[in-house]
């Protein structure tokens, strides 16, 4: 809608190195119903940075998406016609307290 794309903000990173990026991301989601032997969790990177050059780029793609979630949360606010409902999960000490505190 016209509302929306009055909210959108530009993204500062190039838009090749997102889309490797979310490439890189989407193969970390599990489907639902993945049995856990099958996880190979020994082969994967935890120092990866999924694709991008620098946490330099990680943190502009963070600061752009905290300004966009701003942008649709006054929005909900203002319309007072949706809610939200955040679902976290995790296991102890995986960070959900810090985040729950940050929204």
């Amino acid at each position: 809608t016209e509302a929306e794309s009055q909210m959108t903000i530009k993204n500062p990173v190039n838009p090749s190195v997102l889309k490797s990026f979310r490439h890189h991301v989407n193969q970390l989601i599990v489907p639902p119903g993945t049995a856990a032997s099958s996880l190979h969790l020994d082969e994967m990177d935890c120092f990866s940075l999924c694709g991008l050059e620098s946490t330099n780029q990680a943190q502009k793609i963070y600061a752009h998406n905290q300004k966009q979630n701003v942008a649709y949360q006054t929005k909900l606010f203002a319309e007072q016609s949706s809610s939200v409902l955040v679902i976290v999960q995790g296991f102890g000490f995986s960070g959900k307290d810090t985040l729950i505190r940050k929204l």
